[in-house]
């Protein structure tokens, strides 16, 4: 698979500027963390490694896994699950699930961010669910904060 190639030489030909484009990927994949952007396009779930440091672009449905210090840009109707010192930056109709202290979210107009811990900085017109007690907010007017227990997420659970 291409993406072994890429994690094994971890990218070591690709240049910032460049861009890995990786298409339905399999269920759990891992990702190359490379001075180039890796761009995810399809509805699956994928990872960064631990260790992670580049810049991915989570598109069409997917969901990544995001740890280290990733940096990630969602778009359309994907997500990511942010772990460690990595940051999302959401855009369109996107999501981001933040579980640790050192990460962040940048919630734009019309996307959502349910936080356990962390920092979160919020527009007008995102949407806010306080999971836990360890969230740092910066939410402008107009943006939605609501208690965690209110969530979709918690009145999906029997």
């Amino acid at each position: 698979m291409v993406i072994d190639h890429f994690m094994n030489t971890r990218g070591a030909h690709l240049e910032h500027g460049d861009q890995l484009v990786v298409t339905l990927p399999e269920y759990g994949a891992y990702l190359p963390s490379t001075s180039a952007e890796v761009v995810v396009r399809g509805g699956s779930v994928c990872r960064t490694p631990d260790n992670a440091s580049g810049t991915f672009r989570v598109r069409d449905g997917a969901r990544l896994i995001a740890r280290g210090a990733s940096r990630v840009r969602v778009h359309d109707i994907s997500s990511a699950d942010v772990y460690n010192a990595a940051a999302a930056d959401l855009f369109d109709t996107s999501t981001a699930y933040l579980y640790s202290a050192r990460g962040s979210a940048h919630a734009r107009t019309g996307t959502t961010v349910y936080a356990w811990a962390g920092q979160v900085r919020a527009e007008k017109g995102a949407v806010v669910w306080l999971m836990g007690d360890d969230v740092s907010l910066d939410a402008a007017p107009g943006a939605h904060v609501a208690d965690g227990a209110d969530s979709p997420l918690l009145r999906q659970e029997p």
